[in-house]
């Protein structure tokens, strides 16, 4: 295969920018985790914490470390709004707001910088195509039951 697989490709550019990010969360005693958690937090209204997980693409369970972290620091507020104690409202203090407000800054920088490089023709067909990969994804059209048995038989003939 001279081609590198799709996947490698979304991989290592996400860890190139994570690796860009780091140093700079860093200096605010962050995670780059952390910070995706503090933006995707409505600045007025707060947000559910079940919300927040699949925007950033974490489990649910994996949240919860991170939202204890992030309130350690004082950056957010954990509030129980009904009965059902899994029933979360994360909200913003001023401090995490100020938090939210530099990260802002830099991704947005980060998107002019790639918006002036990249011709707009390229950076459409890349939207395009990352959101079919989406689809694909949700709607089980590439790893389902039938690719799982398949290579479950081909897996088990190569053990005899």
């Amino acid at each position: 295969m001279d081609r590198k697989t799709i996947d490698y490709y979304y991989r290592s550019t996400w860890l190139a920018i994570a690796r860009m990010y780091t140093p700079i969360t860093a200096q605010y005693d962050l995670t780059v985790t952390a910070v995706l958690v503090l933006i995707n937090i409505d600045k007025k209204n707060g947000t559910s914490s079940t919300k927040i997980a699949p925007e950033i693409g974490l489990e649910p369970r994996s949240i919860t470390r991170v939202l204890k972290s992030l309130e350690n620091k004082g950056l957010i507020k954990r509030e129980k709004l009904t009965s059902d104690k899994r029933e979360v409202t994360v909200s913003l203090t001023p401090e995490g707001l100020a938090q939210r407000s530099v990260a802002v800054r830099y991704i947005k920088h980060f998107h002019n910088v790639v918006m002036d490089e990249i011709p707009t023709d390229d950076l459409e067909s890349f939207f395009k195509v990352s959101d079919k990969i989406n689809e694909l994804i949700k709607s089980n059209k590439i790893y389902n039951e039938e690719l799982k048995n398949s290579i479950e038989l081909e897996y088990q003939s190569n053990q005899e």
